[in-house]
């Protein structure tokens, strides 16, 4: 028995040219995935010249402070306020623990977001017509620094959780008596020594 074998015919380079583009593809996707993952650790935010900076994102830029509404800014728990969470993404990364980009909000509003942790993130509005939302480690001080350099004054910031004024009435018979019951020794000890 006699075995006939024929080759197929041969190909152009077409096949040869797909593979080394999906290679490069392939290539540039887990490049861009780990810089994802090493930004969602290494996003900074820069309060200088009169600027905030964020940097070591896809999405980080610059903004003057005179483009930021500081007094409407303040540190909100996105899993507490469903108008101000991410509705749509227009063009922005989203990966488990991780949201930086532009992105629609549920009450409409365009927002800047570079978000870790949902329950303590700066609203921060700007005067170009979208919002930015940071997860900062330290959001109040974050607020008062802004502030600072926004108008050049130290800021003192109020306690968002002043005593009652229960509280504040006993600690003020609290040492108001202790200051009597001292002035009270005072005196007796001055007239024993006379």
């Amino acid at each position: 028995m006699q075995r006939n074998i024929f080759a197929i015919v041969p190909a152009s380079s077409g096949p040869f040219w797909f593979a080394i583009i999906l290679g490069i593809v392939l290539i540039g996707l887990l490049a861009l995935g780990g810089y994802i993952v090493y930004s969602s650790r290494h996003v900074r935010f820069e309060i200088a010249d009169q600027h905030l900076r964020i940097r070591g994102d896809l999405y980080g830029r610059s903004f003057p402070l005179s483009s930021l509404i500081l007094d409407q800014a303040e540190v909100v728990d996105l899993t507490a306020r469903r108008e101000l969470q991410f509705k749509w993404r227009t063009n922005g990364v989203s990966v488990p623990g991780y949201n930086s980009g532009w992105f629609r909000l549920r009450n409409r509003i365009k927002a800047l977001a570079f978000v870790i942790d949902r329950r303590q993130v700066v609203v921060l509005p700007t005067r170009n017509g979208y919002t930015l939302l940071l997860s900062v480690t330290q959001p109040q001080e974050f607020l008062v620094k802004l502030r600072e350099a926004s108008t050049g004054y130290k800021v003192i910031p109020v306690d968002p959780n002043p005593p009652s004024p229960r509280v504040v009435s006993s600690r003020l018979a609290a040492s108001t008596t202790s200051a009597w019951t001292t002035g009270q020794i005072t005196i007796c000890a001055i007239l024993v020594c006379f």
